[in-house]
């Protein structure tokens, strides 16, 4: 069954851990076994010369520029790989209007074969005159900015949710599917079950070896657009987000008793000796 999954991260300057992590990325992307498909827009298509080109560009940008960002989409498993192919093409030139640079890699092998996802990067720079395109960074005073000068408004997280599940949706059309995904919560899609989280390859062969992950405190960066006052960092409590309960066994509880909240069914774990002190990563961060 088609389902819709879609993350966005930033890579700026001044918030990744080490210089060229844009780079880095198209490294750990195209790595051998993984890759099933690559392709680019706009800037060089193999990976060394994407990594020496986009470490230059990086070089090029101020000193607290945002260099790229990357998503990671799930790809509908009701699509052959070259109907697939054809889905990132055009939703990738429709981000970027075609006019900023992309690089796309597709994942479909080996224990991504039921997971099928693309990895794609943006360097979202006009290539004829240095603009941004989609405006993945922009704020509310740049939104009013664009507005009184009668330009159109920067792409918001919410647009690109909504143009991921369209352009899949038409693609599945075509292919004479009947599955559709849904960008939307799903209260808003009038349905009031609890979601289940993203449990993955890894996790799924940990759970079958019976191995458990350790719940432990963990220091994460707090976003680099932060309240007057807010620290860099905030430790997160993940054996209290956890409450014993691996990935795995969380959506296994909601299957199982889909009418009862959280605490409900923490407590029937409880009583049926099921939950334990260790847990997994926390369900809010994707785990």
């Amino acid at each position: 069954m088609a389902i819709y999954s879609l993350r966005l991260l930033p890579i700026g300057k001044t918030t990744q851990r080490r210089p060229f992590t844009a780079g880095a990325h198209i490294r750990y992307i195209m790595r051998r076994g993984a890759v099933t498909h690559h392709m680019a827009a706009r800037m060089p298509d193999t990976s060394r010369e994407a990594i020496r080109w986009l470490r230059a560009e990086e070089r090029a940008d101020r000193k607290n520029a945002r260099v790229a960002d990357k998503l990671v989409l799930a790809l509908p498993r009701e699509l052959d790989p070259d109907q697939r192919v054809e889905l990132v093409r055009g939703f990738a030139e429709t981000l970027t209007q075609g006019r900023a640079s992309w690089f796309a890699a597709i994942h479909a092998n080996g224990k991504d074969r039921d997971n099928p996802h693309c990895h794609l990067l943006v360097r979202d720079r006009d290539v004829a005159t240095g603009e941004r395109v989609v405006m993945f960074s922009a704020g509310a005073k740049e939104v009013k900015l664009r507005a009184h000068r009668g330009k159109s408004p920067p792409t918001t997280l919410k647009m690109i949710r909504e143009l991921w599940a369209r352009t899949a949706n038409e693609a599945l059309r075509c292919a004479g599917r009947s599955e559709r995904i849904d960008h939307r919560r799903l209260v808003d899609q009038g349905d009031y079950r609890r979601a289940q989280v993203h449990e993955g390859p890894n996790v799924r062969a940990m759970h079958r070896r019976g191995a458990r992950p350790v719940s432990k405190e963990r220091v994460v960066r707090n976003p680099a657009i932060r309240r007057k006052g807010m620290p860099a960092t905030r430790v997160v409590p993940y054996a209290d987000i956890d409450q014993g309960l691996s990935r795995v066994e969380y959506n296994a509880s909601l299957k199982e008793f889909p009418d009862l909240t959280l605490t409900e069914i923490l407590a029937l774990e409880t009583r049926s000796g099921r939950a334990r002190s260790s847990g997994r990563d926390d369900r809010g961060r994707g785990r």
